[in-house]
């Protein structure tokens, strides 16, 4: 479904976190300067889809489906210490049994900064949520977050990597297309997932995700595993 959003209201409630990613990036290059020159920046691409099991309160339903998640980001800094993130998702969650329907897709903007095995780091994004009963729509609500973005990764054997991904956000901003108050609590994602390379630049994800939250004070989880690929790139 696709996000439903205002360029310049966005740059401008996002415009901290772009200030953090160049002070972030200046000083990993910085750090890195007087360091022998052992990485190069590299771009990381990935797509992903999830069988996903949605217990939805809101809807007193149960229901299964797809979820496509993707991912681009670029690293600077030598050994890569500083990571910027574009990640995506969007799923329809069909509740045949009530007959309701939660179509949602999302877009976060990550920096992170990697010391050792681990990384944090701010972020910010928008989502659309659009639920529809047999009447018709319930609501359509566009929505911008913030959060922090935090994990672990580490290389298992050549080639392979685990990762454990944690993900929190918070909504600061939303507008409802009917004016409704729509209160939407915070999101919590955990991924813990692995990454195969089968050929220099290209390899395979796999791995599950859970993800919980509140939609007007009920909670609602998704479990999920999932595979993909992922192509990177050293320049």
């Amino acid at each position: 479904m696709p996000l439903k959003w205002s360029l310049p209201n966005f740059l401008f409630a996002s415009r901290g976190i772009f200030a953090a990613g160049a002070l972030l990036l200046s000083a990993g290059f910085s750090v890195h300067a007087l360091a022998e020159n052992s990485g190069n920046p590299a771009l990381d691409a990935r797509a992903s889809a999830g069988y996903f099991t949605y217990k939805s309160l809101y809807a007193l339903s149960n229901d299964t489906g797809l979820r496509y998640d993707y991912q681009a980001a670029i690293y600077g800094g030598n050994s890569r210490s500083i990571g910027m993130f574009m990640r995506g998702n969007m799923q329809s969650a069909n509740f045949a049994l009530v007959s309701k329907k939660l179509d949602s897709s999302a877009l976060d903007f990550i920096i992170r900064m990697h010391i050792g095995p681990m990384y944090f780091g701010p972020m910010v994004g928008m989502a659309n949520f659009k639920f529809t009963d047999a009447s018709g729509t319930v609501f359509d609500l566009n929505q911008r977050h913030y959060g922090g973005n935090f994990g672990f990764e580490a290389d298992i054997m050549r080639g392979a990597v685990v990762r454990l991904d944690g993900l929190v956000t918070n909504q600061y901003d939303a507008k409802e297309v009917s004016n409704q108050t729509i209160k939407m609590g915070m999101r919590m994602e955990g991924d813990l997932g692995f990454d195969f390379k089968f050929a220099k630049n290209f390899g395979f994800v796999v791995g599950g995700k859970y993800i919980t939250y509140t939609l007007e004070s009920a909670k609602e989880v998704i479990t999920m595993p999932y595979g993909g690929l992922m192509a990177a790139f050293d320049f």
